[in-house]
């Protein structure tokens, strides 16, 4: 299973990098490219800003793209062996799964990523771009603590299953875990 997980604060880079690196993966698969764009639509002009911006980023680079803001493992039927698919992002999926009249919880939703990866087959790809949450040190209500929990858990969970974790920090990207690199050389390393 072919799974990656691109964290990062906001305005990190990670959406621009995760794009570029699944487009990438398409022109050696020869797959399709296919977006699955997580966000709630709003009329909140923040928001269809930020729409609009994603919109800008993937333009001309061929994206299929599927708005799907829940159960996403009703999208199966549509996912084909070697597709590259990226979710922007994992943070507005959970909070679309929880705050519904019947909330998932992280295992359903995690089965449901899962899922995807694998019928995208060997050689297709799920890369999931999340948030980096609860490390700011501020005080929150307790429904943003419960969330802010959820949401690391469900990180934790993706990380331990993907074959690479990486964390933008201004633009760049720092390699948390690369089970493809350690294929590559034929074993683990020593960490000093």
């Amino acid at each position: 299973m072919n799974l990656y997980l691109v964290s990062g604060g906001a305005g990190s880079g990670k959406s621009a990098w995760a794009e570029e690196r699944t487009v990438r993966r398409s022109g050696v698969s020869g797959g399709r490219l296919v977006y699955l764009a997580t966000m709630h639509r709003s009329s909140d002009p923040e928001t269809m800003e930020r729409i609009a911006r994603h919109r800008r980023l993937r333009a001309g680079k061929g994206f299929l793209t599927i708005e799907k803001e829940s159960h996403l493992s009703e999208l199966l039927p549509l996912i084909r062996p070697g597709d590259q698919i990226l979710l922007e992002d994992l943070g507005n999926l959970l909070a679309n799964e929880l705050f519904t009249p019947s909330p998932r919880n992280e295992g359903e939703i995690f089965a449901d990523l899962e899922s995807l990866a694998k019928a995208a087959g060997e050689a297709g790809s799920l890369t999931v771009v999340t948030d980096e949450v609860g490390c700011d040190g501020a005080a929150y209500a307790p429904e943003t603590v419960g969330y802010i929990r959820r949401l690391g858990r469900l990180n934790a969970a993706l990380a331990g299953a993907s074959r690479a974790v990486l964390r933008l920090v201004a633009g760049i990207p720092v390699v948390i875990k690369d089970e493809e690199e350690k294929e590559e050389k034929g074993g683990t390393e020593c960490v000093r």
